[in-house]
């Protein structure tokens, strides 16, 4: 599994099931391949599923657009039983269909969210290519035009081999809003001052959100324009999203809507919010708000760990059920059995005979 060295608070490897990265590739190869769903995601398989990347600043560079393929082709290979030759042919071919840009995030595009599906695409070509003998490069990986020569800056290539097939990634983050995880913190803060200074919309006469200045000058610290996406310009906005966190409470999915965009609340919570990069640039997931009432009293909220970090400010069980659930009503998609049906077989994942029990309750027609 890719592994990202550029936040050295995160404890360096966490228990657990593999990175949701690849999992769409495991979702749509189990079935093809009659494999269950334990196969890939149960811990102790020492193969080619343990493979780490140390890849700093990824964000900055637009890399971590392509750290799923590797994790998402060896799961393919592992689903068809491939050996190790074809393995390696698989991730040659792999790294042969990278692309993407991280421009979407920056011009706010619908196509951010494309890169994860591409991902187990391309990674189910690849192990199917491999399996009917096309082959790879010889070291699709540390190899000269090799993935980490030609998309990382600075790799560090010993990490792929630390505690291989002992210790796995599993979820760092489970965010409670519907935003990038570079807006939540100083969302976060909006909703502590909503809740413990009882701060309320109407009176809020001026809004300084304190960030570092990387964070300020990058895609979530732009002034909010709609732009021909808005529901991508808003999650990828602080500016936006401390609007809304103050009108709502909380961002949900319908908080990115154009419908609450008109808000009479949130266009004039927009007027009076300002970013400043004033923080260190070390403190990756920090924000401070600061809020000036109309009768002159100042509030300010500062959080360092974010709400969802699943090592410093953890999402309970309640309440990571209760966003599913919103979020399953929102869809339309599913209905509210349906929704139950589903949260139950992700509470039994590891038992699972077959994943394709899971993935068929989104079928069309199941609304």
């Amino acid at each position: 599994m890719p592994r990202d060295r550029g936040n050295d608070r995160w404890p360096p490897i966490s228990r657990g099931p593999p990175s949701p990265w690849p999992w769409p590739s495991a979702s749509a190869r189990a079935p093809r391949a009659g494999r269950s769903s334990p196969h890939c995601s149960r811990g102790g398989h020492r193969g080619p599923a343990g493979l780490r990347l140390g890849i700093r600043r990824l964000l900055r560079t637009g890399q971590h657009r392509h750290r799923q393929r590797g994790g998402a082709t060896v799961i393919a290979c592992l689903l068809m039983g491939l050996d190790e030759e074809r393995t390696r042919h698989a991730l040659g071919l792999a790294v042969n269909q990278l692309a993407g840009t991280v421009a979407s995030i920056f011009d706010h595009a619908s196509a951010f969210k494309l890169p994860m599906a591409f991902a187990a695409r391309n990674a189910i070509t690849a192990a199917e290519m491999a399996a009917a003998g096309v082959t790879g490069p010889e070291d699709p990986i540390g190899g000269r035009f090799g993935f980490l020569q030609t998309y990382c800056a600075d790799p560090d290539p010993e990490v792929m081999l630390e505690r291989l097939g002992e210790e796995f990634y599993a979820d760092a983050v489970i965010k409670p809003w519907s935003c990038c995880r570079a807006a939540q913190p100083s969302l976060d803060a909006c909703t502590r001052l909503l809740r413990d200074a009882r701060v309320s919309a109407e009176r809020i006469e001026h809004v300084v959100v304190h960030v570092t200045p990387r964070t300020a000058a990058g895609f979530v610290g732009q002034r909010f324009e709609a732009g021909d996406c808005p529901e991508v310009s808003a999650a990828f906005s602080i500016h936006y999203t401390a609007a809304a966190a103050l009108a709502f409470g909380t961002v949900r999915p319908e908080h990115l809507a154009p419908e609450a965009m008109a808000d009479p609340r949130v266009a004039r919570l927009l007027d009076r919010i300002e970013i400043r990069g004033s923080l260190d640039d070390g403190e990756v997931l920090t924000a401070e708000v600061e809020v000036r009432l109309s009768d002159g009293t100042v509030h300010r909220e500062r959080v360092d760990s974010p709400l969802g970090d699943v090592h410093h400010a953890p999402l309970s069980h309640g309440q990571i059920l209760e966003k599913y659930r919103l979020n399953a009503a929102f869809s339309g998609r599913l209905d509210a059995a349906r929704a139950e049906q589903v949260a139950a077989q992700v509470a039994s994942f590891q038992d699972l005979p077959d994943v394709g029990r899971l993935t068929g309750l989104f079928g069309t027609g199941n609304a």
